[in-house]
């Protein structure tokens, strides 16, 4: 790992440090995951957070002269490791719609067995991370819920429209991308529903 390359390893007896930072209190500002890690460190905290990726960014020869890319091309990710962050199928089918009717070329991707969005071109279950990173820095747009894409897009200098349903977009988005928060009918169970002391509702349905 570059880290040790650069530092070297660690002396014997060193301390470890935690890296769940749900367990420090989470928030927006100074207490956001990147400041409050920095901080269990020993690091300054800067407001921009700076993302490190250990590993090509290439996207495979093969696979992109497969891709008909546009003349303009937005990547979405509708997926999740979390069915509390998704939005609902047909509303992803409608912003497809709307972008296919401004003549764009959609690309969707995700991993494998996520549903396919009609009218994008599936990149589903074809991409590591770096192919990934690869892929969003061609895109001129970036759409999709709190995901690794969102990260992605925020690496590569690429726009990006976040669409925030559960999690809240001043603790873990960035200030240079777009973000829609739910407001609309306030969930009466939100407070229950992702966070330090509900992790065993990450992977588990909306009630």
């Amino acid at each position: 790992h570059p880290a040790i390359r650069t530092i070297g390893y660690p002396p014997s007896g060193a301390r470890v440090v935690g890296t769940d930072y749900w367990a420090a209190g989470i928030g927006p500002g100074d207490n956001r995951p990147y400041q409050v890690l920095a901080r269990r460190f020993g690091l300054s905290t800067p407001r921009k957070e700076t993302l490190f990726f250990a590993g090509a960014r290439e996207l495979d020869p093969a696979l992109d002269k497969e891709i008909p890319w546009g003349r303009r091309n937005v990547v979405i990710m509708p997926g999740s490791d979390s069915p509390r962050k998704k939005l609902p199928d047909e509303k992803w089918e409608g912003v497809v719609a709307r972008l296919r009717d401004l003549g764009v070329f959609v690309l969707q991707t995700g991993k494998l067995r996520e549903r396919y969005i009609p009218g994008t071109y599936s990149l589903l279950g074809l991409t590591s991370p770096g192919q990934l990173l690869a892929v969003i820095g061609r895109a001129d747009l970036v759409i999709t819920t709190d995901t690794f894409a969102m990260h992605a897009a925020w690496m590569t200098a690429r726009p990006a429209v976040v669409l925030w349903g559960p999690t809240d977009a001043e603790t873990y988005g960035y200030d240079d991308q777009i973000h829609l928060q739910s407001v609309d009918e306030p969930c009466p169970l939100k407070a229950e529903c992702l966070g330090p002391r509900w992790p065993e509702n990450y992977h588990s349905p909306c009630p």
